[in-house]
């Protein structure tokens, strides 16, 4: 059997392919912080547990934007 997790958005942003964000932080409120300053959404969601950091690229090719997604985990089925 597989589980199915539900995330909720939290943070969506345009950065570069060296950002910072692809670093795994050891301070979790930090990290939060640092995705909630540069979100070009706002969605109040609790941060607190698992989160998962998607990532796709963004304009024209070689360009090295990226587009970043965080969502933190609400459930598991």
């Amino acid at each position: 059997s597989s589980d199915l997790y539900q995330y909720e958005i939290f943070s969506a942003y345009n950065t570069d392919k060296n950002s910072d964000m692809y670093q795994i932080s050891s301070d979790h409120d930090e990290y939060v912080e640092s995705a909630l300053s540069q979100s070009v959404i706002t969605h109040d969601c609790d941060t607190d547990g698992r989160l998962i950091t998607l990532s796709t690229c963004a304009g024209f090719a070689g360009s090295g934007n990226r587009l970043l997604v965080h969502g933190s985990l609400v459930e598991t089925y």
